[in-house]
């Protein structure tokens, strides 16, 4: 296990590391993060990245080691053809374990579906982002490697080498984490009980929001994510990045003025609501992500609300 000072450092760690002296295969699901595939694309030229989305079925990646990366859980039972077999090839698979609770059992039904697989796991994540005060704590991140008892030799010794690789990497590009950076209370029962709470409450704020909005809008105009960490809203023209920045900018602003804890932020897993424009590669365009916190529940149903308002409005006065 190796700590890092945030969640992007892991995953730098993990591509360059694999990617040391030889030809590798990044396997990804359509929708992968783009900063994830920015990475890799642009500073990373031995990788050959292949979405397994419906059109590459036929485009069978190069003979090279591979790697399948899993940006958020899939769903189990509804695992199709082209990700399993992409698992038993691939020598290790990794994944994003997002802000999910260390003991969460979408991780365990996650590594069990990995071992009958026969592959070997990396799970990346980043860790709690925010204190109670609302300030960025230490961006904390960290890499796992797993290897199961019926793991095959040859990926079992490719893991171990893996993860000796990623070590160096980690040390060399300056991405080890500081004492700092660790939550003073990290590990104790309390925390860990708290921790789970958190995750729990992140993910039923999310999906109702989720839900929410697809019943106002539909699935045209909404994106709802299988992590249920945020929703998005799909604006019904194509926009820039700078649009969506600038639209991400007016909603966070109106709902604030009601007194709502909402915030023009990146990333998600704050104590607050955090808006902002992302590019989502599934549909190759730019949306308006809007990721709901650990909120009472009274108050995430509020910024629904606010949303589904600000947002029919903002588009009714566009189309005038």
């Amino acid at each position: 296990m190796s700590y890092t000072c945030s969640g992007m450092a892991a995953v730098s760690a993990v591509l360059f590391a694999f990617a040391d002296r030889q030809k590798g295969a990044l396997l990804h699901l359509p929708g992968c993060y783009k900063e994830t595939l920015e990475l890799a694309e642009s500073f990373v030229p031995e990788l050959y990245c292949l979405s397994l989305r419906a059109a590459h079925r036929d485009r069978a990646p190069p003979q090279r080691q591979s790697m399948l990366w899993l940006d958020w859980p899939i769903k189990i039972g509804s695992i199709s053809s082209d990700v399993r077999r992409a698992a038993q090839a691939a020598d290790v698979i990794v994944f994003d374990t997002t802000c999910f609770s260390a003991a969460s059992g979408c991780i365990r039904r996650f590594l069990e579906w990995a071992r009958c697989a026969g592959t070997p796991v990396v799970l990346v994540r980043s860790h709690t982002k925010l204190d109670t005060l609302g300030i960025e704590y230490g961006r904390l991140g960290s890499i796992v490697f797993v290897a199961f008892r019926d793991t095959p030799a040859l990926k079992r010794r490719r893991l171990l080498a893996l993860a000796e690789k990623t070590e160096n990497a980690v040390r060399l590009l300056g991405n080890r984490a500081l004492p700092a950076q660790f939550c003073p209370f990290f590990g104790s029962t309390a925390y860990w009980t708290l921790s789970a709470r958190r995750s729990a409450a992140l993910l039923r704020n999310g999906r109702f929001f989720a839900r929410r909005l697809l019943g106002e809008f539909g699935s045209t105009a909404v994106r709802a994510y299988p992590h249920g960490m945020f929703a998005a809203l799909v604006p019904p023209h194509l926009v820039e990045q700078d649009e969506a920045a600038a639209e991400a900018e007016r909603l966070s602003a109106s709902l604030a003025r009601r007194s709502l804890p909402v915030r023009h932020a990146g990333s998600f897993g704050f104590d607050f609501v955090a808006v902002e424009g992302f590019f989502d590669t599934e549909i190759d365009r730019h949306v308006i992500r809007v990721a709901v916190a650990d909120l009472p529940t009274y108050i995430s149903k509020q910024v629904a609300e606010q949303v589904v308002a600000w947002w029919t409005d903002r588009w009714r006065a566009k189309a005038a």
